[in-house]
């Protein structure tokens, strides 16, 4: 997969392609059929397959106030959408301006001039143009006009509800994490640094890694089973996600404790936490003896889960 960043000086090899354009946020099932369904057609027809996308994301110049945490980093997206083997990522870097087309202007500007498209491949759900006045049927329409090829791929369901990112984030607002992996074919995963926070882990027995930087989207408060990947090695980590009520902290945290892991502090060290299940609410413990014995018990059912 070749990835190209100006959009004004493209390939010519990517000229004559069969184009998927989307936010690709979470890469899940559905956009797995949907890429699935690219590459094969751009095969069968003898021309490349062209994955565009955005970053950063049309709601930061359309409405920003709108604008959520993404579910995957853009080099995680990046890695998902290649992993699909199309001929080229384009990832534009768009303006207000660009957003501001209409349908047809921005059919005309980017899939006919700019990229001399052979045909598009789009979900069922697919808006384009400005105030997202372009539908399926508007995009039908215009490939007729102009005799491209055009497949609309169905939505997909899993566990009797459509496919979408948005509900991907219900779920994992919600702290269903297992259930947000069935629809993007891995455990949700926070990527994060490790900071200095009060070692109050260290004084109950348990210690913890502070995971602070995460932009992507925060489960909702609770104690998760994760695996955690930190220096280098691969741990079943217990991971607390909000504040601290036996203590009286209000503050939300990430806090994980890696099982097993004897080294120094990883102050300043990239950690990953792929969350499997969430484990149970924060609890106002009367003591911290009682919380200490809660964390045993959780710490015993991560070992199970993770292992």
């Amino acid at each position: 997969m070749e990835r190209i960043e100006d959009f004004s000086a493209l390939p010519a090899g990517c000229a004559g392609g069969l184009l998927s354009i989307g936010k690709f946020d979470g890469v899940h099932l559905g956009h797995a059929e949907l890429l699935k369904t690219l590459t094969s057609n751009a095969r069968r027809l003898g021309v490349p397959s062209v994955v565009m996308t955005f970053d950063p994301p049309p709601l930061s110049f359309i409405a920003p106030q709108r604008l959520s945490p993404p579910l995957y980093t853009l080099p995680t997206k990046i890695r998902w959408i290649e992993s699909f083997s199309p001929d080229y990522l384009l990832l534009v870097s768009a303006d207000r301006e660009f957003f501001a087309q209409s349908p047809e202007e921005f059919f005309h500007s980017t899939v006919l001039s700019s990229l001399r498209a052979a045909g598009l491949v789009e979900g069922a759900n697919f808006t384009f143009g400005r105030d997202r006045a372009g539908n399926g049927r508007t995009l039908r329409a215009l490939c007729e006009k102009h005799r491209l090829f055009l497949e609309i791929v169905p939505s997909v369901d899993c566990l009797g509800e459509p496919v979408s990112s948005s509900r991907i984030r219900r779920l994992i607002r919600d702290g269903a994490v297992d259930a947000a992996a069935l629809l993007l074919m891995s455990p949700y995963t926070l990527e994060g640094v490790c900071v200095p926070g009060e070692h109050r882990g260290s004084t109950l027995g348990f210690p913890t890694a502070n995971v602070a930087q995460v932009v992507t989207l925060i489960p909702g408060a609770g104690v998760y089973a994760a695996a955690a990947r930190a220096a280098g090695g691969r741990f079943p980590a217990a991971v607390s996600i909000g504040g601290n009520p036996t203590f009286g902290v209000e503050a939300a945290k990430i806090e994980a404790h890696l099982i097993g892991y004897g080294g120094g502090d990883l102050y300043g060290e990239p950690i990953t936490l792929e969350l499997r299940k969430k484990l149970r609410d924060l609890v106002d413990f009367p003591s911290a003896e009682a919380l200490i014995d809660q964390i045993r018990r959780d710490v015993a059912r991560v070992k199970e889960i993770v292992d």
